[in-house]
């Protein structure tokens, strides 16, 4: 993979593309966008919170056949114990569903490497994932690092799920990704 430049990243294709869907992740084009493409892509495809906050540090699409498959937004933590100068969190990750297996942890990995040329500033991004929809999967395979469950705010879900805990709520997990992998 070679990136090229902040604004965009050419993936290589493969030898046959596949017709109007995507049989690989290597045929996504991850470029940046704004942020009426991500509430698009949010409020289509993401799993619970289908909605953004306004502002956004990086924002990236995930472009095939001149149409969006994937949306991530990065922004300032919400957590106010975070360093709000060297870490980034990535707030929404939303996919298209009949995306190719392995899209989520290739565009996760991609786009953390377009953050880190684009914020030099950022050592550090987080993430948290619902336990209630997803198992963090992706982020091992994008060679995220777990750091455990997350402290929980007062009405953090508004949301009941099968792997709840005491309260009802479910738990997520805190997920970070550090510059050169320190």
């Amino acid at each position: 993979m070679k990136l090229r430049g902040d604004q965009q990243v050419a993936l290589p294709l493969p030898e046959t593309r596949g017709g109007s869907i995507p049989t690989s992740p290597l045929q996504f084009l991850l470029k940046p966008c704004n942020l009426a493409t991500i509430r698009g892509g949010v409020e289509r495809w993401h799993s619970r919170l289908p909605y953004i906050r306004p502002a956004a540090r990086a924002a990236y699409a995930a472009w095939f056949g001149g149409e969006v498959w994937a949306v991530l937004q990065f922004q300032i933590p919400s957590a106010r114990m975070e360093d709000q100068k060297t870490t980034v969190e990535l707030t929404r990750f939303a996919i298209r569903p009949g995306a190719p297996k392995n899209t989520a942890s290739r565009l996760l990995a991609i786009s953390s490497r377009l953050l880190f040329r684009k914020l030099p500033a950022v050592i550090r991004i987080i993430s948290y994932s619902d336990t209630a929809c997803h198992t963090g999967t992706i982020y091992r395979a994008a060679g995220w690092c777990c750091v455990g469950l997350a402290a929980k705010p007062k009405n953090w879900n508004r949301g009941r799920s099968i792997l709840a805990d005491a309260s009802g709520e479910s738990q997520k997990i805190k997920w970070e990704f550090r510059r050169n992998g320190g």
